[in-house]
């Protein structure tokens, strides 16, 4: 895929996520009963607004590309009593761009230690598929003041259960509109409204993209080579390593100092096609040495629309 060039740095900050014409995002967010939940993003940091995507002018001219950068719908799963180390390396489910590009978390091999690496895969959607997308939102009735999705009193209530978030942004002609639809524990236990079912269906169907939008609407483009990478470095005692025999590699990064990582530090560029390398023959239990010292390396490919850290 076309991908946003970028200079070969090390940067810190936050991530935002930014779209246009219409941005919906949804996110299911494990919640905590006895301790604060964490989100990903923050998901106030939309910037919504988007040309057609028809690809046509009225004239039929070719229109100015999409850019690749435009976020246009997101599902994920985040938060909950789940490690920090596992909020900071998770991956969306799905990312679909304006350029109708879909990058989502593709299969792996299952074994133990896993590969420290996402799989991360890159589709494309047709023009049709990418209309059918934003038509089926605005089918389902979601371009409207959020009803109260409450989870149903008279169910047993379910502790610790994931609540799903979906947010859309309209432009329309006095601007732009933001729709949060949030559903505690959806589809978890039957019954409920019918607000609650007709958002629980619509979400199921977006996990169905192909269903969705047409198998003949989307492509395979193999794997997705992420422009930067977030780390995060935790300095280890090496002699109170787990006894099951961890890997301990040589980091061979120079541009790279992982005492000064800390919580997160962006590479992008030659860096981070080095650390991509590195990483490549990396296991989740694999230790690095640099100098005296051994970290454990923690590491995240940041999306089209992401350009720093996140917590």
């Amino acid at each position: 895929m076309r991908m946003r060039k970028k200079e070969d740095t090390v940067s810190r900050g936050f991530c935002f996520a930014g779209g246009k014409f219409f941005l919906f995002a949804v996110s299911c967010v494990l919640l905590l009963s006895a301790c604060r939940p964490v989100l990903p993003f923050d998901r106030d940091d939309f910037f919504p607004g988007q040309p057609d995507p028809t690809g046509e002018e009225e004239n039929g001219g070719e229109q100015e590309a999409a850019d690749e950068t435009e976020l246009v719908l997101q599902l994920e799963v985040g938060g909950g009593f789940v490690p920090r180390d596992y909020i900071f390396t998770s991956i969306p489910e799905l990312s679909v761009y304006a350029d109708a590009n879909v990058i989502s978390d593709g299969p792996v091999i299952q074994t133990y230690p896993g590969p420290l690496l996402p799989n991360l895969q890159s589709r494309r959607l047709s023009n049709k598929g990418l209309a059918r997308l934003r038509d089926a939102v605005e089918e389902a009735g979601l371009l409207s003041t959020p009803p109260d999705y409450a989870y149903p009193p008279n169910l047993p209530m379910v502790a610790d259960a994931p609540t799903t978030i979906l947010t859309i942004v309209e432009e329309t002609p006095t601007g732009r509109k933001v729709y949060r639809h949030s559903a505690y524990a959806l589809g978890i236990q039957p019954g409920g409204s019918e607000d609650r079912a007709h958002l629980g269906e619509f979400v199921e169907r977006l996990r169905n993209i192909e269903d969705l939008v047409g198998t003949d609407e989307i492509t395979d483009e193999g794997s997705y080579e992420s422009s930067a990478y977030r780390l995060r470095a935790v300095e280890v005692d090496a002699d109170s390593l787990p006894g099951d025999a961890p890997e301990v590699h040589e980091w061979t990064l120079d541009q790279v100092v992982l005492s000064e990582v800390g919580r997160c530090t962006v590479v992008q560029g030659a860096t981070a096609r080095a650390v991509e390398k590195l990483f490549s023959k990396a296991n989740s239990y694999t230790f690095f040495r640099q100098g005296e010292k051994v970290y454990r390396v923690l590491v995240r490919p940041l999306l089209p629309h992401e350009v720093s850290c996140t917590e």
